[in-house]
């Protein structure tokens, strides 16, 4: 999205261009073009229409994710208390994360607020990395019986 260097190619939310999908046809283009020239907006083509909404619909499926995860290790007895801690923290973030890039969009691309959704967003590609290392450790497949798999010895180093 940063990379276009260029003005946002849908200026609404949570509707695009006043539609749920987009109407990127030429003479609905040029509509917009014009629109935008009247406002000495940049020119936008379909492909940067279709792109900011590929980043929606993804933040859709990232959003049903995380609010799955979330809701299914509190429904998990044996859930590790680390995990529901990390899903509680993902649910949080998710939801600065929507209000960020809606307030993105709202505020024409202010420099503050498109900057802090770019970081909570890769703070939250991290922590849903930490999830998934942390979620294989813990539920590994069961050893078969009678296998030894040695176990890792941890050490810990004093520093300073």
């Amino acid at each position: 999205m940063r990379h276009q260097h260029r003005d946002l190619a849908i200026l609404d939310f949570p509707t695009a261009n006043g539609a749920w999908l987009p109407d990127t046809s030429a003479d609905a283009l040029a509509a917009i073009n014009k629109w935008r020239d009247a406002r000495a907006l940049s020119d936008v083509t379909a492909f940067q229409i279709w792109l900011q909404m590929a980043h929606r619909f993804g933040a859709v499926l990232i959003s049903i994710g995380v609010i799955a995860l979330f809701l299914l290790l509190r429904r998990t007895k044996d859930a590790p208390l680390v995990l529901r801690r990390l899903s509680t923290w993902w649910l949080g973030l998710l939801l600065l994360q929507l209000a960020l890039g809606a307030g993105t969009i709202w505020s024409n691309k202010a420099a503050d607020i498109a900057t802090a959704h770019v970081a909570v967003g890769a703070t939250m590609l991290s922590l849903g990395v930490s999830i998934s290392a942390i979620s294989c450790r813990i539920w590994r497949p069961r050893r078969e019986e009678g296998m030894e798999i040695p176990e890792v010895e941890t050490k810990r180093v004093a520093i300073g």
